[in-house]
């Protein structure tokens, strides 16, 4: 394991020391439809009900589809399709797990985070062009009617 100082902030800033962090080559699937491909997992010291989140580079090296309704997630292996299934039970356990979890009280020396987004990672710069919104924008008419109107950037024009 690498050492790495730092810290991971939540959505309601909660925060976590980083531990360290270590690059493995992790295998997802069945033997027939596995998929092996290198993942870097930060290690933190917290209470949980799990001990591995999946960030989104994971999944999108991966090329994965989540579904959190089916609790399924399925990815490319060739020209095949293949699935990863959670255990409907274990996951109901973990949630409610994480639950009492954050109403226990905690000890001085841990921090009291339960959720953390692997997303809000700084070493992972995900600097892809994303669109942003029209400055200048102009009217027109949908039909002949002059009810219906819709606003569209002068660039779409």
């Amino acid at each position: 394991m690498k050492p790495y100082v730092g810290k991971l902030y939540g959505f309601t800033r909660e925060q976590v020391e980083i531990r360290g962090g270590t690059e493995l080559e992790t295998m997802f699937g069945e033997p027939s439809y596995a998929r092996t491909i290198s993942v870097l997992y930060t290690v933190v010291d917290v209470e949980a009900s799990y001990n591995v989140i999946m960030g989104r580079p994971a999944l999108n090296k991966l090329g994965a589809v989540v579904s959190t309704y089916h609790l399924c997630m399925k990815y490319l292996v060739g020209k095949e399709v293949g699935r990863v299934w959670a255990n409907h039970r274990v996951a109901r356990r973990c949630y409610e797990d994480s639950l009492r979890i954050g109403s226990r009280p905690t000890r001085a020396d841990r921090p009291d985070v339960n959720v953390l987004d692997l997303d809000l990672d700084p070493r992972c710069n995900d600097e892809r062009e994303r669109p942003l919104p029209a400055k200048d924008l102009k009217e027109i008419n949908i039909d002949t009617s002059l009810v219906h109107k819709k606003k569209i950037g002068t660039a779409l024009t």
